[in-house]
């Protein structure tokens, strides 16, 4: 089943196409991630499906994260941030406490709880507002670069919810200027103001040559493990490192 499907998408800035009859599928129960170059219409295209323009059938009900939190910020401490929305939702005071407590404990949050989210650092306040949202009932979750201001540790943790997420029947579409978070990817699309390629993560990162032709490098693991493979040391393309090291020592 198709949960998005984008059909003969237009859209111009004054009299110039970004898009012209952009067409793309997102499956169900999938886990999407979109990359493409700075200006290759990455946030263009996610406004588009936020917005549910015209173009676009959605068959589920959208939550989604944007780049800037400041955008998405909404009350004066992490704690009422955190239940906000679900509170807007009509979830009972029972069922806020119960997933606000997981949240917080799941991304140590305790210790900013009473904190006014406008005064956090950036990868703090860009935490909050992706838990706050993590939080709620998802059908399918639209993220917008918002992973960016997140160190490699936390990044790691949202990345690990967002495979869970997914394996609850979540869609999930992860828009993307880091190639690494392309890794744990159902499919990747490559995108440059076009439909480059939409493919199976595996099938996609055969295809250097197009990463390479729209200024990005494959992830580091998986360049490794093409080199490995050519050497005949590799079987098979291994994106964590210490199960790599497991099979090389064998």
């Amino acid at each position: 089943m198709k949960k998005i499907e984008i059909k003969n998408l237009n859209f111009k800035y004054g009299n110039t196409f970004l898009f012209k009859n952009l067409n793309l599928d997102i499956n169900s129960n999938s886990y999407t991630t979109i990359i493409g170059p700075v200006g290759s219409g990455k946030t263009t295209l996610f406004n588009q499906i936020i917005n549910n323009s015209k173009s676009i059938n959605i068959n589920g009900n959208i939550k989604y994260i944007v780049t800037d939190p400041n955008n998405q910020i909404v009350a004066k401490t992490v704690r009422k941030q955190l239940s906000f929305f679900l509170e807007n939702e009509g979830f009972t005071n029972r069922q806020i406490n119960i997933r606000t407590k997981n949240i917080i404990k799941k991304f140590g949050l305790e210790s900013i709880l009473d904190k006014d989210p406008f005064y956090l650092s950036e990868g703090e306040k860009q935490l909050v507002v992706i838990c706050s949202i993590l939080v709620l009932d998802l059908d399918i979750l639209v993220i917008d670069n918002a992973l960016c201001r997140l160190d490699s540790i936390i990044k790691d943790k949202v990345l690990d919810y967002l495979i869970k997420l997914k394996k609850k029947k979540v869609t999930i579409i992860n828009f993307t200027s880091d190639i690494n978070e392309t890794l744990l990817s159902d499919y990747i699309v490559l995108i440059n103001k076009k439909v480059i390629f939409n493919k199976k993560a595996k099938e996609a990162f055969d295809n250097e040559k197009d990463f390479i032709a729209n200024d990005l490098q494959l992830p580091f693991m998986i360049e490794l493990s093409n080199k490995l493979k050519y050497y005949n040391l590799l079987k098979f393309q291994e994106i964590d490192m210490s199960k790599m090291v497991d099979i090389l020592w064998k």
